[in-house]
């Protein structure tokens, strides 16, 4: 599956997101194991550099992933 501008699979599950709303100070947890292929493909969905990003692995309800917010 190729993925479109604003689509992520970091563990092979597509995830749509509308970017517009990822604006700076704002925050998504996206439910992966694959933390850095998700900051990577974040960031090129985007068009940000992993620096303009923050993020944190963490457990939301019950499922493990990764927070991002965007700082810059």
């Amino acid at each position: 599956m190729k993925l479109h501008w604003d689509d992520i699979d970091p563990d092979g599950v597509s995830l749509s997101v509308d970017w517009d709303l990822f604006v700076v100070g704002s925050s998504l947890f996206i439910p992966c194991i694959n933390h850095k292929k998700a900051v990577r493909q974040v960031a090129n969905a985007t068009g940000l550099r992993s620096r303009d990003l923050t993020f944190i692995a963490t457990i939301v309800d019950d499922k493990y992933g990764i927070r991002i917010w965007r700082v810059t």
